[in-house]
């Protein structure tokens, strides 16, 4: 018994010590990132609480986000939440699924879909207009590319360049939205 109440302190303790950092920094815990510009190569998703509150501070602090590859489950969230400040690549893809109830935000309870999750009413129509979302319990996913994708964010690409107040320095990485409405530095 007493190794029980152990292993039980222990996970407790895990799942705290967790939380506190997921709600402390929750860009960082939702996207691995800690500069103005996050590129997303892949994201499997995770909390819906981290990835709204990571979505708030991204439009907040006027940071950047790229979506340059697979964005999955609550990171399509974030990028509806925060779409104003996020901009994708041809290689984007977005992947819905329902929601899911969990036991301490880890352990997943079977045949708990949710499918009233937070996103905008375009998002929502197009999800729709695709026969809904998939059960988070067949492990199936709807999957949004690219030319679906423009149609609700910019297009942006990566290049490298010489920025006008480094012109003797080395080349500068920066990010140009393909219709050519502003650059942000990486």
């Amino acid at each position: 018994m007493r190794i029980l109440a152990y292993v039980f302190a222990v996970l407790i303790g895990a799942v705290v010590g967790t939380l506190g950092y997921e709600y402390s920094m929750p860009v960082h815990a939702a996207l691995r990132c800690t500069t103005r510009t996050c590129v997303v190569t892949y994201n499997g998703g995770g909390g819906l609480g981290v990835f709204t509150h990571a979505a708030e501070l991204i439009r907040k602090e006027r940071r950047w986000v790229v979506i340059d590859g697979r964005c999955i489950s609550a990171c399509t969230i974030l990028a509806d939440k925060a779409r104003d400040r996020v901009c994708i690549t041809h290689r984007a893809t977005f992947e819905f699924h329902s929601g899911r109830v969990t036991i301490l935000g880890i352990i997943p309870l079977p045949h708990t879909d949710v499918y009233a999750l937070p996103y905008s009413p375009p998002i929502v129509r197009w999800i729709n207009g695709k026969g809904g979302m998939p059960s988070a319990d067949t492990g199936e996913l709807l999957v949004m590319n690219y030319r679906e994708a423009s149609r609700f964010w910019p297009t942006c690409v990566r290049t490298g360049a010489l920025l006008p107040d480094h012109l003797g320095g080395p080349a500068v990485r920066f990010l140009h939205f393909a219709n050519g409405s502003f650059v942000v530095t990486l």
